[in-house]
C-alpha cells in the first residue's frame, strides 16, 4: 500500500470517527469516558496521517550523503584539545 493510499485510509476512518463522536454527543444519555476514547482514538489517527504526510512530503527529496571530512594534518580534535578525550594506557 501506497503512502497516499494509507492516508487515505485513515483519513476515511478520522471522519467515520468524527461522526460516531457526534453520534454519541446528541444522545441524551451520554457516555462521557466512551467520548473520551474516541477522541483519543482521533488523535492517534490524525498524528499517524500528519506522520504520513510528512514523510511523504519529504521523501520526494532525499538528502545527498556526504563524505566525511578528513582531519588536517596536525590538526587536535576538539575534545583533544579541551582534555576530554578519554586516555588510553
Amino acid at each position: 500500500m501506497t503512502i497516499e493510499a494509507r492516508i487515505r485510509e485513515l483519513g476515511n476512518r478520522h471522519r467515520m470517527l468524527d461522526q460516531t463522536i457526534q453520534r454519541e454527543l446528541n444522545h441524551p444519555s451520554v457516555d462521557t469516558l466512551q467520548v473520551k476514547e474516541l477522541k483519543q482514538k482521533k488523535l492517534r489517527l490524525k498524528d499517524e496521517i500528519t506522520s504520513l504526510e510528512q514523510r511523504a512530503h519529504f521523501g520526494l527529496r532525499t538528502p545527498r550523503r556526504r563524505r566525511p571530512r578528513r582531519a588536517l594534518s596536525g590538526a587536535v580534535s576538539i575534545p583533544v584539545a579541551l582534555g576530554l578525550a578519554p586516555r588510553i594506557g
